[in-house]
């Protein structure tokens, strides 16, 4: 009897955490996957708003500048690829431009994209300019890669500094007071 609890308590307290460890490595792996989705979209959209701008204001239809940007997903990335579900929902399920967009925006797990979309949305509700807004959200995100970009810069001259007087300065002081 004793020897069939300790086995019949070890087995459960294994089983419990075998559950316990699948459950937190499937919604792991799928918070994983999300983030580098989410990554790989906020570094491939600031290009992809250009294209998206400079084909807007060559006069083309806003869907058709969906439809080559989908086609495209070798060159321009996982946006091009969130386009291209967009395209898909508009041919396959012939639904509208509008609500295809906001279902984008809905289901990205980039924030980026999500604001861009919903921004996007809006303007085509409205009837603004698309190219104008285009231009206005491209130099936004040259400015914002720019801040990035400066940022990193800092931060490598930061790391330079302690560098320099942790592995240069430092030991030539030492040795210095130590003579």
């Amino acid at each position: 009897v004793r020897l069939f609890l300790v086995l019949l308590s070890s087995s459960a307290t294994i089983g419990i955490f075998g559950a316990f460890g699948t459950y937190q490595l499937r919604w792991g792996m799928l918070r994983y996957v999300a983030s580098d989705r989410r990554r790989r979209i906020d570094t491939t959209i600031k290009r992809n708003v250009a294209f998206i701008f400079a084909l807007s204001r060559s006069g083309m239809p806003f869907s058709e500048v969906l439809r080559v940007l989908s086609r495209h997903t070798g060159v321009y990335g996982e946006t091009a690829r969130e386009m291209g579900v967009t395209v898909k929902d508009i041919d396959l399920f012939g639904t509208d431009l509008l609500t295809a967009i906001r279902r984008t925006g809905e289901r990205t797990p980039s924030d980026e994209l999500e604001d861009f979309v919903e921004n996007l949305g809006s303007v085509l509700r409205s009837g603004n300019s698309l190219p104008e807004f285009l231009r206005d959200q491209y130099e936004y995100f040259l400015d914002e890669e720019e801040a990035q970009q400066r940022q990193f810069l800092e931060l490598l001259g930061t790391l330079a500094e302690a560098y320099v007087t942790v592995f240069v300065a430092g030991p030539l002081f030492l040795i210095t007071i130590l003579v």
